[in-house]
């Protein structure tokens, strides 16, 4: 009877706190626009450290994830705009959700012009 009364109370404990951490659990959101016209871009690629985590906007240029309080690095890159590294800092009961719309900058034409230099002079020089 007291093995089965220290299970179910090391159980209960184990799942009052697992309960409590999942609350601590914040939303950050992200919408990415693009600084020109202000249209959502999607499929821009959001990288969170240090947790390793991210993933891609939607349709409507929106991202959200669930993270711990903490301070976070958001880089947040898509295909022909210059990458923006975003600092996060979610305090415990202070915001339980963050939303930031990043305006994302279109590459200069002298930046892509040096890209396409490098990537001639890499790939296409080679093979001639």
């Amino acid at each position: 009877m007291i093995k089965t009364s220290i299970v179910i109370l090391l159980f209960l404990t184990l799942v009052l706190a697992s309960s409590k951490a999942y609350t601590q659990q914040q939303v950050l959101s992200f919408e990415v626009l693009n600084a020109e016209s202000y249209i959502p871009l999607d499929n821009a690629q959001i990288a969170i450290t240090p947790c390793s985590c991210g993933g891609v906007t939607d349709a409507s240029g929106r991202f959200s994830i669930n993270l711990s309080p903490g301070e976070y690095t958001a880089a947040i890159s898509y295909v022909g705009f210059a990458t923006q590294n975003v600092e996060v800092n979610l305090k415990v009961g202070e915001v339980m959700f963050s939303s930031l719309a990043i305006i994302l900058e279109m590459l200069l034409k002298e930046e892509w012009r040096t890209i396409l230099q490098c990537f001639f002079h890499q790939f296409i020089q080679k093979y001639q």
